[in-house]
């Protein structure tokens, strides 16, 4: 049973981490790998859900910032980017 729950998990945050791969090719963008979004979204995710902290989203927000800000140059991509990301995300969970 433990390894059922913990097998479903570890899907279901994978498939939430692809969601940034996802809007990342959809604007046709091909430098980064789905392993390596997904490892970037899992440092994310480690050092900020495991506090915590009231206002959380923005500690959130600034680390997608400095993660994945290298790979876009562009500023006006990177928050439609993050904007996007965050949208699908959201309506994910309902």
């Amino acid at each position: 049973m433990f390894f059922h729950v913990l097998w479903m998990s570890v899907v279901q945050r994978a498939a939430l981490f692809l969601v940034t791969w996802c809007v990342y090719r959809s604007f046709g963008l091909h430098g980064i790998s789905a392993i390596q979004i997904v490892a970037l979204q899992t440092i994310i995710s480690l050092s900020v859900d495991m506090l915590p902290l009231p206002g959380g989203v923005g500690a959130s927000e600034k680390s997608f910032e400095i993660m994945f800000g290298t790979f876009l140059a562009l500023v006006w991509l990177f928050l439609v980017w993050c904007c996007l990301d965050e949208s699908v995300t959201i309506f994910l969970y309902l």
